[in-house]
């Protein structure tokens, strides 16, 4: 299904072996779903700021999310690919 690094376990709390046996709607937006997935088919990357997201604890965590698609040697989108960045470095109070 997807694979996650020691990156995003830091961030969200969950090992890969925890978080593949959750639901999708702790780490991605449903609302954003259908947007993602049409510009993701066009080849788009698309980014949200601001974004906040459930860690493994509780506590909701800003992020940064930017996904990007994935394409074969034909250029045929087979996926896509999520990154997630903490949104409170470089935040000043």
């Amino acid at each position: 299904m997807f694979e996650v690094n020691p990156a995003f376990e830091r961030l969200f709390g969950w090992t890969k072996q925890e978080i593949v046996k959750q639901n999708l709607s702790i780490i991605a937006d449903e609302l954003n779903v259908m947007e993602t997935l049409f510009n993701i088919n066009q080849g788009k990357t698309i980014t949200y700021e601001d974004v906040q997201r459930l860690h493994k604890n509780g506590h909701h965590i800003d992020v940064l999310v930017t996904v990007v698609p994935i394409q074969n040697n034909q250029d045929q989108i087979y996926g896509a690919m999520v990154i997630y960045r903490s949104s409170i470095i470089g935040k000043h109070d």
